[in-house]
């Protein structure tokens, strides 16, 4: 994915597992996060590694450090594109969770060992943050964050740009703001961000989820085993084969709309359900079940 780029790095250096095939996601923003801004960054992270995406970030104070740690907190994955060599923990109060990562994923840098982490060295990273991602999510951003520089590469990169709103009043997230009025995708959920992303990066993570893609004809159907009770109670609102509304699963279910597009998406991943235009979703039948 790097040497594609006009200004390739020569020599990468890497810690841990840096591994080809696999579905990767850019979550970046300010290093001076609101409260709003770090539970965001740590929820939609630790939603994205549940489903098998690597989470990369820059390793930054702030929504990076956020990000990777909801990634590894949720058991998951994630990649730290640094802007020093590794000689140097910056920032210091990351060493713990950067040998964590090397663990889970891996940092990287396209710098020498020694070299230091001067200011110009970070908006260089960022174009590597972007081009390692099928796609960039900007949680928290000022008009004039780093984290556009890396939502401008992802631009040129033929990524795609996301973000996620913030209160109106607030100047963290002015730069989401301007990047969603710009045509980024607004990032509620984990669904907004599965929906941005090409078919290509969708089928990868189907491929690689723990149960089969398709159901033995003779054994049950492998889609609807291991399913959480949250995916288990959102199945059993279904009357299929007619589509079901969002908002009349929201009033029939037992728990909030989070968790409620969180089972929504885990079961259409695993081919238990299809969402349709408008909001509506349409439960698969299950082979063996009806008309065998």
């Amino acid at each position: 994915m790097l040497a594609a780029l006009p200004d390739a790095p020569v020599v990468l250096y890497v810690k841990g597992e840096l591994a080809d095939g696999r579905v990767r996601v850019a979550l970046v923003g300010s290093r001076r996060a609101t409260a709003y801004g770090r539970q965001i960054a740590r929820g939609l992270a630790a939603d994205l590694a549940a489903l098998g995406v690597e989470v990369v970030s820059g390793g930054a104070r702030g929504i990076d450090t956020w990000a990777h740690r909801g990634a590894l907190e949720a058991g998951g994955r994630t990649v730290a594109v640094l802007g020093c060599g590794f000689a140097h923990t910056y920032p210091p109060e990351n060493e713990a969770l950067f040998k964590a990562m090397t663990a889970s994923g891996a940092i990287v840098s396209e710098f020498s060992i020694g070299t230091a982490p001067l200011a110009e060295n970070f908006p260089r990273r960022n174009r590597l943050i972007s081009a390692l991602s099928a796609g960039t999510i900007v949680v928290e951003a000022t008009d004039k964050s780093g984290s556009l520089i890396t939502a401008g590469h992802a631009l040129e990169q033929g990524r795609e740009v996301m973000a996620v709103p913030g209160p109106v009043t607030s100047e963290q997230s002015r730069g989401c703001h301007r990047l969603i009025q710009q045509g980024a995708k607004l990032v509620q959920t984990v669904e907004d961000v599965l929906s941005e992303l090409s078919p290509m990066y969708r089928h990868a993570l189907a491929v690689g989820s723990p149960e089969p893609a398709r159901a033995d004809p003779v054994q049950p159907d492998a889609r609807f085993q291991g399913l959480s009770p949250d995916e288990v109670a959102v199945l059993a609102l279904f009357d299929d084969p007619r589509p079901v509304h969002v908002d009349r699963l929201a009033e029939n279910a037992t728990f909030g709309v989070a968790r409620l597009q969180t089972a929504l998406f885990g079961l259409a991943l695993r081919g238990c359900i299809d969402p349709m235009a408008g909001g509506y979703y349409v439960a698969r039948p299950r082979s063996g079940a009806h008309g065998s």
